[in-house]
């Protein structure tokens, strides 16, 4: 049975290996165990394509993935450079739509139902960004950061063909029921209203699931509740009993 992994926000390697990039120094001993049906989950702010144009940086991050054992797979964030994310090919993976960026990586696209590891996932990323003042458009932020209508209707006509039934949610950031109760952590932002909320409530109000994880609010592991679970530099596999997640290994 292939293995999930799940971690967080990982803002195109940012500070490098000893900073986003530690994560994955530990996780390598796992990788020699792994092989290329497994897959590694990003929930979103991938940030490794992040340049107008691909420069030598990019390239040697997307060869580190790349030569990993696993697939890597993300949902966007906010900060991504959507004009390049979608300038990549759309291809068909595990019953969605992906972009392709290389042979073992790809974007999970908004509103998408995968079969994973024998599980049904529901992908949808994107937020508005809280720090939009102080980004450049087209530098350093990009149109398409928040959840369209179309891609809101690509997800209930994917979903309808589950019955609204999945096992897992990605999301970047969380149903604005949920996102209040990450952010009293901190006392950060709380006044702050992501339109992008209000989708996935809508969402979560329609549909059957098991577990949602979700990034965006750079906290480590914290189960909100039973089912709502974020991640920042945590890597948490996946553990499953027949048709149950049992419960999260953290690497």
């Amino acid at each position: 049975m292939a293995r999930i992994f799940i971690t967080g926000d990982t803002h195109g390697g940012w500070g490098g290996f000893s900073h986003e990039m530690k994560r994955f120094s530990a996780f390598e001993k796992f990788a020699n165990t792994l092989c290329k049906d497994d897959f590694l989950i990003i929930l979103g702010d991938f940030g490794f394509i992040w340049q107008n144009a691909p420069d030598s940086e990019e390239a040697g991050w997307l060869k580190y993935f790349e030569d990993q054992n696993f697939t890597t797979l993300f949902i966007d964030g906010n900060h991504e450079n959507f004009n390049r994310l979608n300038s990549y090919e759309i291809s068909e993976f595990h019953g969605g739509k992906v972009h392709k960026i290389s042979e073992s990586i790809y974007h999970l696209m908004r509103g998408q139902v995968y079969e994973l590891a024998g599980h049904k996932v529901l992908s949808m990323g994107g937020a508005a960004s809280i720090d939009r003042e102080y980004r450049t458009q087209n530098i350093s932020w990009w149109e398409g950061e928040n959840i369209s209508e179309a891609e809101l209707n690509e997800a209930y006509k994917n979903l309808a063909k589950h019955d609204f039934s999945v096992d897992l949610v990605l999301s970047h950031t969380a149903p604005n029921s949920i996102a209040p109760k990450v952010l009293a952590l901190n006392e950060f932002a709380l006044d702050f209203h992501d339109p992008n909320g209000d989708l996935l409530e809508e969402i979560y109000r329609k549909i059957k699931f098991k577990k949602w994880f979700f990034g965006h609010f750079h906290e480590e592991l914290f189960c909100v509740n039973s089912q709502f679970i974020t991640l920042w530099h945590d890597i948490v596999e996946l553990k499953f009993d027949g048709e149950k997640i049992k419960h999260l290994c953290v690497i």
